[in-house]
């Protein structure tokens, strides 16, 4: 006789949508680390746009170069926030996926546990209905060997 969890499939189903929110997470911390260097990267570019326009100022410099550098780092600066309130989103939807997961994996943990749980029982019922089949082959043999008849 073997043993056959009834809740088997619902057990699948709920570790497959915790192993898809787990992917979902993954993309979520990939962008969030993307977020992350692109930030750097524009912080870079703002140091780099100053130092090119403090050089550019210690030399021979027309008015349609010098304009070009505040209209540059507004631009830079307005990526940056724009990234920003992107990076605090990603972080938003990172929260809010960790919950679903954690939802999710005590919904597959409840149900291991009541397979192990259900297990268990089964094994103790076979346990019995093996003990007792011993007990009536001994109580069979000994019935024999009252009557003589043993073999």
């Amino acid at each position: 006789m073997a043993y056959k969890f009834k809740l088997q499939a619902l057990l699948k189903v709920r570790e497959f949508k915790e192993n898809n929110l787990k992917i979902e997470l993954g993309r979520i911390v990939q962008d969030r680390e993307s977020t992350n260097a692109r930030i750097e990267q524009i912080n870079k570019d703002i140091d780099e746009g100053y130092r090119a326009q403090n050089e550019l100022m210690n030399n021979d410099i027309t008015g349609n170069e010098l304009q070009f550098f505040p209209y540059y780092l507004r631009g830079k600066k307005d990526d940056m926030e724009r990234t920003v309130r992107k990076l605090a989103e990603v972080e938003t939807a990172l929260q809010k996926k960790l919950q679903e997961l954690a939802v999710a994996r005590g919904e597959s943990k409840l149900l291991e546990n009541m397979r192990a749980n259900d297990f268990e029982k089964f094994k103790k019922d076979l346990e019995k209905k093996q003990h007792a089949q011993v007990e009536e082959l001994f109580i069979m043999r000994a019935g024999r060997v009252e009557k003589g008849e043993e073999s």
